[in-house]
């Protein structure tokens, strides 16, 4: 898939209808595509976490590291998993 936009909705889409198994592939293909972004990263993990795959507090981080305010309301959720607190 060339567009990480639409990759990354179509691993949205089933997440919301609750078939994250569905959701994981689409996910990660968006991460292939080599472009990056807090809010896709938290997508994947969000979609890994539910699954119990280990690699999913990667991602967590990965989305905070980008950057810890890419969204009023997921980004303190994000960080508190983490051990990160307030900032």
């Amino acid at each position: 898939m060339k567009s990480v936009l639409a990759a990354d909705e179509l691993g949205r889409a089933p997440r919301r209808a609750g078939h994250d198994r569905d959701a994981l592939g689409p996910a990660r293909r968006a991460a292939e595509t080599g472009w990056s972004g807090a809010v896709f990263a938290h997508h994947r993990s969000a979609i890994e976490r539910s699954l119990g795959v280990p690699e999913a507090d990667g991602q967590l981080r990965e989305a905070v590291r980008l950057n810890p305010y890419f969204s009023p309301y997921h980004a303190e959720k994000a960080r508190t998993p983490l051990g990160e607190g307030r900032c």
